[in-house]
């Protein structure tokens, strides 16, 4: 199991050698970043979901972490446009991930979700890569004004 990084900002470095990939996933964000950080962080008592109007199963569950941090979760598939069935992710889905923080699920787990947890409190920029990560370059959310910000008892 590889180590998580410890800070943000290490997060942030970890997507890659190239500057551009931060630069280009804030920029898919672009003013949903705003959105975003007004909802950070969310209560402990109602985690927060972003998903893809389209097709909600493509999400991103925000919760309440140890030491003022955030715990995420995201589906180990890929859904196809068109709610289609899902997929197992690629060796560079897999592999984008891993670059940007998130944990594979166990194994035995029923329903597999990646995971990721970030020490606190984290900036929202980092947060977006971690999310865009996910949405953007694993499930293929197209635009960010696409995305949806769900309380999470919210349906």
């Amino acid at each position: 199991m590889e180590a998580l990084p410890q800070r943000p900002t290490e997060i942030v470095r970890g997507l890659g050698s190239d500057p551009s990939r931060r630069s280009g996933i804030l920029q898919w964000f672009g003013v949903g970043i705003l959105d975003l950080g007004r909802r950070l962080p969310p209560a402990p008592e109602a985690p927060l979901t972003v998903r893809d109007r389209h097709d909600p199963r493509r999400d991103v569950t925000i919760e309440a972490g140890a030491r003022n941090g955030l715990h995420l979760e995201t589906p180990g598939l890929r859904f196809p446009a068109g709610r289609g069935a899902p997929l197992g992710f690629t060796a560079l889905d897999e592999q984008r991930l891993r670059s940007a923080g998130w944990q594979s699920p166990p194994a035995e787990a029923s329903e597999p979700r990646w995971w990721a947890e970030l020490e606190g409190p984290p900036d929202v920029d980092s947060v977006a890569c971690v999310i865009g990560v996910a949405l953007h370059e694993v499930q293929c959310v197209g635009r960010a004004a696409d995305l949806e910000y769900r309380p999470g008892d919210a349906p």
